[in-house]
């Protein structure tokens, strides 16, 4: 079924923009979301009206992320942790973990923004991307130290 997009939606498409989808996933997703609606004639028709409304708050969403990316640069999370003589943790830094850390940092981000592909498991510097728009994704800094016991 064809669909008009509110939202840029990930591998899928940007606000304005007529995608084919199953009808099970406009149904249960994207629709309940309001994300996006059916590409019916009438609707069609509104879309051309709403077009430049849709591009212009994609743009200003644009650049809302584009500076948050800004504040996030300097962001640098640390753990410390005991670790193996190897540099093994005795457990990981999971997306969990990192989400904590950066609220009390006062920097609030979604659990499902945090692009962490396994978790942390070693000593070190570590890169993880934060999503904050559909096409900016934003690096920030987890430095994971060895706990020295006592």
């Amino acid at each position: 079924m064809k669909v008009i997009l509110f939202e840029a939606v990930d591998n899928l498409g940007r606000p304005g923009d007529i995608v084919e989808v199953k009808s099970g996933y406009y149904r249960n997703y994207l629709g309940p979301r309001a994300l996006a609606e059916e590409a019916s004639p009438s609707n069609l028709k509104r879309l051309a009206a709403k077009r430049r409304q849709l591009e212009a708050m994609a743009a200003s969403q644009l650049e809302a992320a584009k500076a948050r990316a800004s504040q996030l640069k300097e962001a640098r999370i640390e753990f410390r942790l005991r670790a193996s003589e190897k540099g093994q943790l005795f457990g990981s830094i999971g997306v969990a973990d990192i989400e904590r850390a950066l609220a009390e940092k006062k920097i609030e981000i979604e659990r499902r923004d945090i692009l962490l592909k396994a978790p942390i498991k070693t000593l070190g510097e570590h890169e993880v991307g934060i999503r904050l728009h559909a096409s900016l994704v934003a690096p920030i800094k987890v430095v994971v130290e060895k706990l020295e016991e006592a």
